[in-house]
């Protein structure tokens, strides 16, 4: 068994309206409109040939068993690999400035890394990322591989050799997901262990009525929101979908912690965050007036980022903040803290919440910078960081759960690829004044 292939035949006709999903510019009002979305969105072009060999592919070309078949993949080639055998080495971090190290975003012999089915987030207390790689080709083949963050320890690796399968993505907050997509089949879910090594998929694949537009996981297992409206869990690879909610719009974004599952829906006159517990209802948490673009969670609070003005809905705005509480057992215990204000009249399509800190990325009335934006929320202090002259930032993919740390992805500025991540930060919040001064 070998790596995986390079594909050059055309973008399969029907997976390129997804691309949106990606872009850190998309309004909720975009994705509810945008037919049925939800992952790998890959830039518009197709990249040179990776000029590095892959790190692994020695041990891959040596070790027949190294790398196992999916059990009912065999439609979208997929395969799971020994990380043992593999023997992956970690991640080499370089400085970047006062409190900051950087990473390539793709692998070593892979062209890019995909941002929309591209992932992090807080799992037993540890950072996880799950960087999804290949060669930029629309539902080709690519490389999904799961580490810890701070020691660079694999801990899965997947791959899809076949094209026209696609790894589901607009998950937030679902590094553990290993979820992909057949138009005929309908989705196959997998889901990774924290120990090197454990991953486990479905034995069969799931109808669904459409393709999610968002992705997201829990202590429970996983789940999805769909165009329909509807938001479905899986409690155990065996199970089938379970429906925990029916709206008139989709829920574009979800964040899961613990047990507890939030997500916002659009209204024609506002918003709502609704959330859901495993033995409980459904329930609505949040409703206000203005339009919520994004959610995020910890162990501690709930966040989301509230946005105002007459064309708020399709992703321009006049005012926004990020606002949070306590994380709420029942509706009646939200109790509300407004924060600073965003300096963004674009973006602010990602949320990311850990320890005393929360970020975002907007952009500016002239669109010239895309700014990574931190508040601390026991001071409301902002920071406002522009990233070097080279980078635009497009993910916050993670906070650490002591807040000490915030996980950022970058492609080339000026943005015009924001599908994909060229780089990867991980920057120190004590550092915060530093490195707004040196950057």
């Amino acid at each position: 068994m070998g790596v995986v292939t390079r594909n050059t035949v055309p973008s399969i006709v029907g997976l390129s309206c997804l691309m949106m999903l990606a872009c850190s510019r998309c309004s909720p009002t975009e994705v509810a409109s945008s037919g049925d979305a939800g992952f790998d969105a890959i830039p518009f072009y197709e990249a040179d040939a990776p000029t590095e060999a892959r790190a692994d592919q020695g041990a891959e070309a040596s070790d027949p068993l190294a790398w196992t078949a999916v059990p009912g993949g065999a439609d979208c080639e997929l395969f799971v690999g020994d990380v043992t055998r593999l023997a992956l080495p970690p991640p080499t971090w370089s400085d970047c400035g006062p409190g900051c190290a950087s990473l390539a975003g793709p692998a070593p012999g892979f062209a890019q890394m995909y941002k929309g089915s591209s992932s992090a987030g807080i799992v037993g207390g540890v950072m996880l990322l799950r960087r999804t790689m290949g060669d930029g080709v629309t539902g080709g083949p690519s490389r999904q591989q799961l580490f810890r963050v701070g020691d660079g320890v694999t801990l899965a690796v997947v791959e899809q050799r076949a094209s026209g399968c696609a790894v589901l993505g607009a998950a937030p907050a679902a590094p553990s997901a290993f979820t992909f997509w057949h138009p005929a089949n309908g989705l196959l879910a997998g889901r990774a262990g924290t120990t090197p090594g454990s991953i486990e998929f479905a034995k069969t694949w799931l109808k669904t009525p459409t393709l999610p537009v968002t992705m997201f996981e829990f202590s429970g297992g996983l789940g999805w929101g769909f165009r329909d409206g509807t938001v479905r869990v899986l409690s155990t690879l065996l199970d089938t979908p379970l429906t925990v909610d029916s709206a008139a719009g989709p829920p574009f974004y979800a964040a899961g912690r613990g047990s507890f599952v939030i997500w916002p829906l659009l209204l024609p006159s506002g918003a709502e965050i609704r959330g859901w517990r495993a033995g409980e209802t459904t329930r609505i948490f949040v409703a206000e007036k203005d339009v919520i673009t994004a959610v995020a969670q910890s162990d501690e609070r709930i966040a989301w980022i509230s946005t105002r003005g007459p064309e708020a809905d399709i992703g321009k705005y006049i005012a926004a903040e990020v606002r949070w509480s306590p994380r709420p057992a029942t509706p009646a215990s939200v109790l509300i803290t407004n924060g600073p204000a965003l300096p963004a009249s674009y973006g602010l399509g990602d949320l990311q919440l850990g320890g005393d800190f929360a970020a975002t990325i907007g952009e500016g009335e002239d669109r010239s910078r895309a700014l990574l934006m931190v508040v601390q929320l026991s001071t409301k202090k902002t920071w406002i960081l522009r990233g070097r002259s080279t980078d635009w930032f497009t993910t916050v993919f993670a906070i650490s759960a002591d807040g000490s740390e915030i996980l950022v992805g970058a492609t080339d500025a000026p943005g015009t690829f924001s599908g994909e991540i060229r780089r990867l930060f991980r920057l120190r919040t004590d550092r915060l004044d530093d490195l707004v001064k040196a950057w």
